[in-house]
């Protein structure tokens, strides 16, 4: 709508009236016939409110954008010893189900005695058959279960970082401390590492025998606990000999889901 204005002197009031011949635009200020009068102060206050207006607008919208840290994105800057360990590190923070099972372990070893009585309520242990669940008698047998549950989800080295590291899944491994990082960062040989998560056999402790015993937990998605009565009086060869016997024999009964190839590719042990 144009406006024709009337200017009087400095400090007057400036009244504005709708141009003649202008018919675009019908609405006016209801004033009740009497013209739509501002002064020059109140003109310019109109305008300051429009202007604070619009930068708040445009502040808010610049908050509500997520700045992704560099340590998330940019590994140049990694030390090439600790760069596969760092590979695991992120990948495992990018795992939603990784996340929500550290959390909820996390909020168990917080509280033992909380995560005990949870564990043995009456349904619970009925279940159970009755049996009483002492995974949270202790930090020990407690943080043994929590490597088992992580191990299902990842293995058991990559496991064994993760529970090591209270930073994560919140910080990034660039933000860690040196003198956090040093004592795990080479947890991860590579050559090490890239052949145990190939499969194969490897001594247990007497500790993670005894709690897979004890919590019914022999077979694993890494794997299977088997006890063996070793007689060394035939030597080395009779005792290669008979488990590789027992080994192919026993493969044909893994379940099919578990499989990942067939006797015949099973490596001669000799």
């Amino acid at each position: 709508m144009a406006l024709s204005t009337t200017t009087s002197q400095p400090g007057r009031k400036v009244i504005l009236f709708p141009a003649q011949g202008d018919t675009s635009h019908r609405h006016t200020p209801k004033t009740d016939g009497v013209p739509f009068v501002m002064n020059r102060s109140q003109i310019s206050a109109m305008k300051t409110e429009r202007l604070n207006s619009s930068t708040s607008t445009s502040k808010t919208r610049k908050s509500a954008t997520t700045v992704l840290e560099r340590e998330e994105w940019f590994f140049g800057k990694v030390p090439e010893d600790e760069m596969l360990t760092c590979f695991y590190y992120e990948y495992a923070r990018s795992r939603k189900d990784i996340h929500e099972l550290v959390y909820a372990w996390q909020e168990k070893l917080a509280d033992l005695e909380k995560a005990y009585d949870a564990a043995n309520t009456w349904e619970a242990r009925l279940e159970r058959g009755g049996w009483w669940d002492h995974t949270f008698t202790n930090v020990e047998t407690a943080t043994n279960a929590f490597w088992s549950d992580l191990a299902g989800l990842t293995d058991s080295t990559s496991s064994q970082l993760l529970i090591n590291l209270t930073e994560f899944p919140d910080t990034p491994w660039q933000r860690i401390r040196p003198a956090r990082k040093k004592q795990w960062k080479n947890l991860l040989k590579f050559y090490h590492y890239l052949d145990s998560i190939r499969g194969g056999l490897w001594p247990e402790t007497k500790r993670n025998t005894l709690n897979a015993i004890l919590y019914y937990r022999m077979r694993t998605s890494l794997g299977e606990l088997v006890p063996f009565s070793i007689n060394w009086n035939g030597g080395v060869e009779k005792v290669i000999t008979d488990f590789e016997k027992w080994a192919r024999k026993h493969y044909f009964h893994v379940e099919a889901t578990e499989k990942k190839g067939t006797a015949k590719d099973l490596p001669r042990i000799a």
